[in-house]
């Protein structure tokens, strides 16, 4: 990946750097919510699921708490 020169961004008109500085946050809050995820599966995962997964599913229970939990999550984190 290349480094953006400062002088370049000095050359861009008013609009490029806007729709710029659109992209750099849209990017950013994808970043944020990635992030959230992540952090989510480490911290909540392993409460939620009390059972050896030997099948790649969990239960229905465990399922279904695992749902709540993460629209909670997601729903708290756009908030933000």
């Amino acid at each position: 990946m290349s480094e953006i020169d400062s002088k370049q961004l000095a050359n861009l008109d008013p609009a490029a750097r806007e729709e710029l500085a659109k992209f750099i946050e849209q990017e950013s809050s994808k970043s944020k919510l990635q992030n959230g995820i992540h952090t989510f599966t480490d911290l909540c995962f392993k409460k939620c699921v009390k059972s050896d997964i030997t099948y790649g599913t969990v239960d229905s229970q465990e399922a279904a708490y695992t749902n709540i939990k993460i629209v909670e999550f997601i729903t708290n984190a756009t908030k933000q």
